[in-house]
């Protein structure tokens, strides 16, 4: 896949990872009618937000393109050494659209979901796991709020939780390092 990703797009990768301090950088995938993947408008700052249980991409997105290119994804930075997170791989399911992340030092991977998940049930199963990890999170730190646990044991619960949870979802991707 990597052949896919034209040599400037893959130079801009790497360049918003080096420059990632403390937002998220990254921009919009697009492929061109060659078949090549390029980059388009970019952005700083995280570019989704959990709102009442469910992901909502911002406004962003198809239309960041050239018009003789087609969006096909995107790729952003984490300012930690962490891989995708559940939300970067449930949006990516459900929109079907590629997801590369890129993390420190030097880590940048691609997601993309496997054909055999192309069905509706699949992307409902996905998005209601993803509300229901998000709810267990909410029961977490409501426990810790009310000392009924310390806050290390809700930490390591909810890193268990979506350690879990993030592996089962993993399982639905083709991944690919660039």
């Amino acid at each position: 896949m990597k052949k896919n990703f034209t040599s400037e797009t893959l130079k801009k990768m790497k360049y918003e990872l080096d420059n990632t301090t403390e937002k998220e950088r990254g921009f919009v995938l697009c492929k061109r009618h060659d078949g090549l993947i390029t980059y388009g408008k970019s952005h700083i700052g995280n570019i989704g937000e959990v709102k009442n249980g469910a992901f909502f991409q911002k406004v962003r997105v198809r239309n960041k393109c050239d018009k003789n290119e087609d969006f096909i994804g995107d790729y952003h930075t984490h300012t930690n050494k962490s891989d995708a997170s559940i939300a970067d791989l449930t949006s990516a399911f459900v929109y079907d659209v590629l997801r590369c992340v890129g993390s420190k030092p030097d880590n940048i991977n691609c997601f993309r979901r496997k054909a055999e998940t192309r069905d509706m049930s699949e992307e409902e199963n996905v998005e209601h796991e993803y509300k229901e990890v998000l709810s267990k999170i909410r029961k977490i730190n409501t426990m810790y709020k009310s000392n009924k646990i310390s806050k290390e044991d809700a930490n390591k619960l909810k890193h268990k939780l979506i350690n879990a949870a993030t592996s089962k979802l993993r399982a639905k991707f083709n991944i690919f390092k660039l």
